[in-house]
């Protein structure tokens, strides 16, 4: 059987003097910075947690405005189209209307042409038809 003796306090007292000693230069110190790592780790994780809602809250904001401005381009676009259209009907209203009138002019120029030829060929008929008269009379007298 094991026999203490005073060597036994003497290896308790360097134990608990070890362990004191290491305590106070070793493991408090270690467990400090341990602490303060896991304190910085989280902050930055907190941290970068918030970054993270800010952007993607910030995202939303940015695709709802682009959405609303999509449609805004969407309706002046429309607007601007309807307009050209309505620009182009009137246009194309006042040319039908000019060639009308010009064609309304025109036939009138025209008719009158026509009776004018019509009213001087008949004289030259009238004429010739003298001339021809004239001609044969002559002849047979």
């Amino acid at each position: 059987m094991i026999q203490p003796d005073w060597t036994i306090f003497v290896a308790a007292l360097v134990f608990l003097l070890t362990l004191l000693s290491l305590n106070y230069l070793l493991f408090k110190p270690l467990f400090r910075v341990l602490d303060e790592r896991q304190a910085k780790t989280a902050g930055l994780r907190s941290k970068a947690f918030q970054l993270r809602e800010s952007y993607e809250a910030s995202e939303e904001e940015y695709q709802a405005s682009l959405k609303l401005e999509r449609q805004h381009g969407y309706k002046v676009a429309e607007e601007a189209r309807k307009e050209a259209l309505q620009e182009r009907a009137r246009r194309l209203a006042k040319a039908r209307q000019e060639a009308d009138d010009t064609k309304a002019l025109t036939r009138k120029d025209l008719e009158q042409e026509i009776e004018s030829s019509k009213e001087f060929l008949k004289k030259e008929a009238e004429q010739l038809s003298r001339l021809i008269t004239a001609q044969v009379l002559r002849r047979q007298a």
